[in-house]
C-alpha cells in the first residue's frame, strides 16, 4: 500500500466498478429489453421506472446487476480514518437494500404480466428498499465523498 493512500481499504477499482453499474444501469436496461421485447410491452419506449425492467426481456440483467452490486458493496471496506465505520455501515444498509430490490420485485406494468406468486406487500418492500438504496447512493455522493482527502 503507497504512503498516499495509507487510509485506504478498498481499490479505486472497487468503487470505480459500483459506480459504473450504478449509472450504466438505466441504459443498459433499456437497451436489453428493447432487444427482447416481452408483448404487451412495446419495444423501445422507456418504461416507468427502472425496476418495472423486472417484467421484461432485461429481468436476469436487472437482478444479476443489483445481486453484483450488492456483493461489491458487501465487500467495500472503505477508508481506514475517523469516517470508516460511518461509510462501511452505509454500505452494508445499500447491500442488503439491493438484494431486497431484486428479490421482492415491484408491481407489473400490466396485467398480463402479473407473476402467479407476486403478492402487494413485494411492492412495499421493493419501493423501502430502493429508496433506502438510492438514499445511500446519495449520502456516499453528497457526505462521504466529499469528506475524502484529495
Amino acid at each position: 500500500m503507497d504512503e498516499e493512500n495509507k487510509d485506504d481499504q478498498s481499490t479505486y477499482t472497487h468503487r470505480l466498478f459500483i459506480g459504473i453499474v450504478g449509472l450504466l444501469l438505466p441504459l443498459l436496461l433499456w437497451l436489453i429489453s428493447g432487444g427482447r421485447p416481452i408483448p404487451p410491452l412495446s419495444p423501445w419506449t422507456p418504461l416507468e421506472s427502472i425496476s418495472v425492467y423486472y417484467y421484461t426481456g432485461a429481468a436476469s440483467f436487472f437482478t444479476g446487476a443489483l445481486g453484483a452490486l450488492a456483493a461489491f458493496l458487501f465487500s467495500y471496506r472503505g477508508y481506514n480514518n475517523s469516517y470508516g465505520c460511518r461509510d462501511r455501515l452505509a454500505t452494508r444498509i445499500a447491500g442488503v437494500a439491493a438484494v431486497l430490490v431484486a428479490l421482492f420485485p415491484t408491481g407489473a406494468p400490466h396485467d398480463s404480466l402479473t407473476l402467479s406468486w407476486w403478492a402487494p406487500y413485494m411492492a412495499i418492500i421493493h419501493s423501502i428498499s430502493a429508496t433506502v438504496l438510492f438514499c445511500s447512493f446519495s449520502f456516499f455522493c453528497l457526505l462521504q465523498f466529499p469528506l475524502s482527502d484529495p
